[in-house]
């Protein structure tokens, strides 16, 4: 690996390891160094005593999870936005149809069989019978029809008591009910993956009985058919779920899941070690060859459909340029990131999609690190360098810009402000890091999705699916806030026309190549700085066995035992 040219990090990790039955054992001692365009910062992190063990897992019962975010969005699986809610809200919820990973399409769930018309937009379900709510209520086609259409109908009495961010990605015009255990589907267009897109978030199916009790409240008393019952839930600190025994399917061993809520990095690999917590995802990256030799605890990577990058606004001076947009990509170092930074939990990425995935464009403009690229790309925009300046300037301006982020970043993205600050730094701008609450991140007025609060913003997306179009979206007109997350601000004529044949060709290499012709386009145009794929490392109990990562980052601890 090339020695970074802008930032290294060295670290030096001192750790006194105990099993966590030997009682309590000290946070590591983590001292970093920090080289940043030359000038040194020292941050040592004292070592502190990790909380007696509170025996969080006595024999088969229950298991503690340790999850690293807060929840946004509630429990019910139609409304709840980051992935530390779905990990929980899966639980609870099921859909008519499951996708299934290993086979690449969906299987029965809540379905027991489903037809397709020749029209290419109805479909036929065929409904389990003698399933119960967690709250008693029968699941048939009026629960059915009820829990799918208060999303779609602006008219349904519930439509007004949620807010459902994934709707666009289930394109549902109407749902019928034939008869008590049977339902028609009417899509808005012909898709190959509708039957994929009827696995995801607002296909969920809810408890009207619970929905009219909770009314606006609904989300954080979520009723569903899944495994587990919603027994606790603070959004900023704990979710517990207890097993449903009057569940329809395979039943779980373990009656009590408890997801401990817990950001900081020290304290949920102190509880790891200390038996507090079974499970702990993201660890930090520094500790996981440290982990990985300690007794009693397993560690591994998992792959995910994540992709990280930062907004470029095209709509807003001076990222309104394309060859400052593609300088910017040029200058950043996305090698050190992964590498160095994330100690190889992500891997440097150059492309709008991901390699190896159905419909991959391998020929595309690469930026690779190049800073005199940049410099140059930059002089032929008319951005140049004052003597004795630091800062390029343009009509008597400065070139800067300021980058958004949600809060306090974790994992990952933590580095990204930074090195990009430093990186752009070397090529003559300067970046301003603005941090905006979480809460109101995606307000149009006081969030970083307005242009007038930030010119670049950082950001990730997960591909719920194994398909472009779940990450294409965000090049369109329709997908600008407040109508989706395209935070690019980014249109263009050919591009919107290849999305939208690509929603409904049925030929899977014709579509194809719709979404290779996108990946030209927007990676040419620089639209925005694709920077890393990113996994999921997980430390646990040795105890603990037979829990399933999912490429979205969710779990399923449905078959998980411990011993």
């Amino acid at each position: 690996m090339r020695k970074p040219s802008l930032l290294t990090v060295a670290l030096l990790i001192s750790v006194g390891v105990l099993l966590a039955s030997c009682g309590p054992v000290p946070t590591p001692e983590i001292v970093r160094e920090t080289v940043v365009q030359e000038k040194t910062v020292e941050k040592v992190v004292t070592a502190t005593p990790a909380p007696e063990s509170t025996k969080a897992s006595p024999g088969a019962d229950t298991l503690v999870v340790n999850l690293d975010r807060v929840n946004v969005g509630g429990m019910d699986a139609s409304q709840t936005v980051e992935s530390t809610g779905k990990k929980a809200a899966f639980h609870i919820s099921e859909t008519l149809v499951e996708f299934d990973e290993q086979a690449n399409d969906v299987k029965p769930k809540l379905a027991e069989r489903w037809e397709a018309d020749p029209d290419g937009l109805t479909y036929t379900f065929y409904l389990r019978k003698g399933v119960k709510f967690q709250d008693g209520t029968d699941f048939n086609a009026d629960a059915v029809v009820t829990s799918l259409m208060r999303i779609y109908d602006e008219k349904h009495p519930l439509h007004s008591m949620g807010t459902f961010p994934y709707a666009s990605f289930t394109p549902i015009k109407s749902v019928d009910k034939v008869d008590d255990y049977t339902v028609k589907v009417t899509a808005t267009r012909e898709d190959p993956i509708f039957l994929w897109r009827m696995s995801m978030e607002a296909a969920y199916i809810q408890s009207p009985t619970a929905m009219e009790k909770w009314g606006k409240e609904y989300t954080n008393h979520a009723v569903g058919t899944g495994p587990y019952r919603l027994a606790e839930f603070d959004p900023q600190s704990k979710i517990v779920l207890e097993r449903f025994d009057d569940y329809w399917g395979a039943k779980p061993s373990v009656k009590t899941i408890v997801f401990k809520i817990n950001p900081d990095d020290q304290s949920r690999v102190a509880d790891l070690l200390a038996g507090n917590v079974d499970i702990i995802t993201r660890p930090p990256a520094d500790l996981l060859e440290t982990l990985r030799s300690t007794p009693g605890i397993k560690v591994d990577v998992f792959p995910l459909r994540w992709l990280g990058y930062i907004n470029l606004n095209s709509s807003v001076p001076p990222l309104n340029d394309k060859l400052v947009r593609q300088a910017v990509n040029y200058a950043f170092d996305r090698e050190t990131l992964s590498n160095v930074l994330n100690n190889g939990t992500t891997k440097a990425q150059y492309n709008v999609w991901f390699e190896g995935a159905y419909a991959y464009e391998p020929n595309f403009t690469k930026y690779t690190f190049d800073v005199e690229k940049a410099k140059t790309l930059l002089e032929q925009a008319g951005w140049t360098l004052p003597a004795g300046r630091t800062i390029r300037e343009k009509d008597g301006k400065p070139l800067e810009i300021r980058l958004a982020q949600a809060g306090t970043l974790y994992g990952p993205e933590a580095p990204i402000p930074e090195l990009f600050q430093a990186n752009m730094r070397d090529i003559g701008m300067d970046v301003k890091i603005v941090k905006i609450d979480p809460a109101v991140f995606f307000d149009e007025k006081v969030g970083g999705v307005n242009p007038a609060n930030a010119e670049a913003t950082v950001f990730g997306w997960i591909a719920f699916l194994p398909d472009p179009s779940f990450v294409f979206d965000r090049f369109t007109k329709g997908s600008i806030p407040p109508g989706g997350y395209n935070l690019c601000f980014y249109s263009d004529p050919k591009v919107e026309d290849l999305y939208t044949k690509s929603l409904s060709e049925l030929d899977l290499e014709k579509r194809a190549e719709y979404f290779k012709e996108i990946q030209r386009i927007v990676t040419e145009e620089a639209v925005m700085l694709p920077n890393s794929l990113v996994t999921l490392p997980m430390a646990w109990n040795e105890r603990v066995s037979g829990f399933h990562v999912r490429g979205n980052v969710t779990l399923d601890l449905t078959g998980v035992t411990i011993k």
